[in-house]
């Protein structure tokens, strides 16, 4: 049953990380584009990605993200004569309520690190603590970054008010005098961190169903990839989806994680006791 859900979960999190890009696309900068012309060639290559395994995964992932991260360095360096730090505080000035429920949408990329337990017996060496805190610690950056800088940049009422404020500061960046518009950086940001994302959840997909044959987790893969097609050019706009995501996706997601991970570590308090008992009758015979 609890694979069940954490399916359900993976497939959510491909249509809507699927269907905010193409949005984003769309709106952004392809307004004529057909919306098939852009989703068909990213399903291939997300399937392609998660067919071929973690390794090409890690791979792919070793040689793009690097690059997003200096990119996101540079930008957030670049504009910081236009920053205004003072927009930041008061911190819960409508309230401490307020402010805490934020963290389910702040929090949930946080939360995703459960996701690593699904790739442990894949990994050569397991991940140590100092491992996991500098995964932690380089995910509060790549949130807390944007978030602030927006804020900073745009003030918390334009911020609040934007669709994509991570894309509008890279409109703002100059380089020198002759240099602006440098938002088509924001492109290769934003494609490389949702073909890895896409291609990693359906790989751990396939994870869920691997004592099924190679045809049926192809199978799958393409029935997914076909949602995906389908979600990303269903007419149904923008701000609804918005609505959505930001009414019942990114909270459920987030307390769904949450439980997961209470029930994950339950899970492996219990196994290890079971395991010091067995251990112990073993050694008192």
């Amino acid at each position: 049953m609890a694979l069940f859900f954490i399916a359900i979960y993976l497939i959510s999190l491909v249509l809507a990380t699927t269907k905010e890009t193409i949005d984003w696309i769309t709106t952004s900068f392809l307004f004529e584009t057909p919306s098939l012309a852009i989703i068909i060639p990213f399903t291939l290559l997300c399937i392609f990605l998660a067919h071929s395994g973690m390794r090409s995964i890690a791979i792919s992932s070793s040689v793009l993200l690097p690059i997003v991260v200096i990119l996101g360095i540079f930008v957030a360096t670049g504009n910081i004569p236009k920053k205004d730090y003072s927009h930041l505080l008061p911190l819960f000035e409508n309230g401490y309520f307020h402010g805490i429920k934020t963290l389910q949408y702040s929090g949930y990329g946080l939360a995703e690190l459960i996701l690593i337990a699904f790739f442990q017996e894949k990994l050569s060496d397991k991940l140590n603590i100092k491992v996991l805190v500098f995964l932690c610690l380089g995910l509060v950056f790549l949130l807390l970054g944007p978030l602030t800088a927006a804020l900073a940049e745009f003030g918390p009422a334009l911020a609040e008010a934007m669709r994509y404020p991570a894309y509008e500061q890279w409109r703002l960046l100059t380089i020198g005098k002759y240099i602006e518009h440098t938002d088509f950086f924001s492109i290769y940001q934003w494609l490389a961190g949702a073909y890895i994302r896409v291609s990693m959840a359906l790989f751990l997909i396939m994870e869920v169903f691997k004592g099924k044959t190679n045809n049926v987790k192809l199978g799958i893969l393409f029935a997914v990839g076909f949602l995906m097609i389908v979600i990303s050019i269903v007419p149904f706009s923008n701000f609804k989806f918005l609505h959505v995501t930001q009414t019942f996706y990114y909270p459920g997601a987030f307390y769904f994680l949450l439980l997961l991970s209470a029930f994950l570590f339950i899970g492996t308090f219990i196994r290890s006791k079971e395991g010091k008992r067995h251990e112990n009758e073993t050694i008192q015979k």
